[in-house]
């Protein structure tokens, strides 16, 4: 934060989107409203044609923000406390419609009026500057803002408060009106893209190996290569959504101590930036799909799409629902593995991999609800569950984890494993593998202990990694 010396002008008019939060709320207002009611949605944007004040109107008439939930800066709003407790007037200025500007105004109580789009007309750069001045009757004022758009104004102010992550806009503020402060801001990055699409998470779609692993096809180049493409379809169709998801959940992630600080959650990554990705993700999944990949694997991914989708507006907030069908999206990947690889997946395999990670989805649902009761809070934000709920978690949880175990000893019995394994009674060292790993897992969320997906956990948990390679020398001493 940079300043400069001198006595601030009486009046402090304060810009809302990209100033005083770290987003815009005209974007959020509209994928809210694109979520919730899809038809007022397309509603809105017919109004488009009628000028943007009626536009805003429309969205704000159908959908209201929670002013608690918008990632406020808190360096400026810390500056701006101060100086309204010194009892100089703060005016929220803002191009943002009146009813989502009177609420972020009421919400921080330190606002004395509010200038914002309303029925007189969008209240953007000149037009903005025009009711400041008017507003301003004679006084000295000085307006807080962010983008090139603000230079109209600041030719007019007495002092400039300049939040960006452009210097440049500083230097071009400081040549039309004194400097009264400047708020260094961060700028997105490929990166904050990149934690966005949750490249962490594909780590999930290594289960579409498992079919050609388990029928000894991987050295296999024409399946193996296939499979490889697959997961490169697995991995941007899942990004794609969840970039979806997470605008859906902006105001829950908000809420949630690690969730808040995912790029569009903490505002850092623009709304428009991540919407633009998931029509070139979809289309780079598309492109190879239908070009390189077998058409029964195109079915299963097309799937996974429209089941991923449903999830993130409908089937996760519906209790059991969204365990079974977090379980059934594994499963999904194995049978999409088989599809791509040309390899034919046993009942076996789908039936332990319904119940070992219907038995992980409980899990990850059990860090949630003993995490929000950790918090003392009354429900797990954009679920379907209270913390409550967290001992009947605990009890059927590792008891399906269980059965998965089980379901592998018949399978062990079964005539797949004559033909595929020249030693299968060393496969049966793998159960206490299965059962040490799973319980474990358990074991260390009932001490709170985990705070993170089961998988990603596994991920990054020595142990785990050492039970794999267990695993592994087992089936290698089973197939030789």
């Amino acid at each position: 934060m940079m300043e400069t010396s001198g006595i601030a002008p009486q009046s402090l008019y304060v810009d809302l989107d990209g100033t005083l939060v770290r987003t815009d709320t005209l974007w959020e207002s509209l994928v809210l409203l694109s979520g919730r009611a899809p038809f007022k949605a397309l509603s809105a944007l017919t109004a488009i044609g009628s000028g943007r004040s009626a536009f805003k109107r429309r969205v704000a008439d159908g959908i209201s923000i929670d002013p608690a939930s918008l990632p406020y800066d808190e360096t400026l709003l810390v500056y701006l406390r101060a100086e309204h407790e010194r009892g100089r007037r703060i005016v929220l200025a803002t191009a943002a419609h009146e009813t989502i500007a009177r609420s972020v105004a009421d919400h921080l109580g330190m606002f004395d009026d509010v200038l914002a789009t309303d029925a007189r007309g969008n209240n953007k750069g000149e037009a903005k500057a025009e009711r400041i001045r008017e507003h301003a009757a004679g006084r000295s004022w000085a307006y807080a803002g962010d983008h090139a758009v603000d230079l109209s104004i600041w030719k007019q102010a007495d002092a400039a408060v300049v939040v960006t992550h452009d210097r440049n806009l500083v230097e071009q503020a400081a040549r039309h009106t004194t400097i009264e402060r400047t708020f260094m801001k961060q700028s997105w990055t490929l990166a904050d893209l990149l934690r966005q699409w949750r490249v962490h998470q594909w780590v999930k779609n290594i289960l579409l190996f498992g079919p050609l692993f388990l029928a000894h096809r991987i050295t296999d180049p024409d399946a193996l290569l296939n499979v490889v493409l697959a997961v490169v379809v697995f991995n941007v169709v899942a990004s794609a959504v969840y970039v979806v998801n997470d605008l859906m959940d902006l105001a829950s992630d908000r809420r949630h101590p690690t969730k808040r600080h995912r790029p569009l959650a903490s505002g850092v990554l623009p709304i428009p930036v991540a919407l633009a990705s998931v029509p070139v993700l979809l289309a780079v999944g598309t492109v190879i799909t239908t070009v390189l990949l077998p058409w029964s694997f195109a079915l299963w991914v097309a799937g996974y799409a429209v089941i991923t989708t449903l999830y993130t507006f409908v089937l996760k907030r519906v209790a059991i629902v969204d365990v079974l069908t977090l379980s059934g999206l594994y499963t999904l990947r194995i049978l999409a593995g088989g599809a791509a690889a040309g390899v034919s997946v046993s009942p076996w395999l789908l039936m332990f991999s319904m119940f070992l990670f219907t038995s992980l989805a409980f899990l990850k649902r059990y860090t949630e609800l003993v995490d929000t009761a950790d918090r003392e809070g009354t429900t797990v934000a954009g679920r379907g569950y209270v913390p409550a709920d967290a001992d009947f978690v605990r009890s059927i949880g590792p008891g399906v984890g269980l059965i998965a175990v089980l379901v592998f000893t018949l399978y062990l019995n079964s005539r797949d494993v004559q033909i595929l394994y020249l030693h299968p009674l060393r496969l049966w060292l793998l159960v206490p593998c299965l059962l040490y790993w799973i319980s474990r897992l358990w074991f260390i969320a009932h001490r709170r202990e985990m705070h993170d997906d089961p998988i990603l956990f596994a991920v990054r948990d020595p142990i785990s990694y050492l039970v794999g390679v267990v695993a592994l020398v087992i089936i290698v001493m089973a197939s030789v």
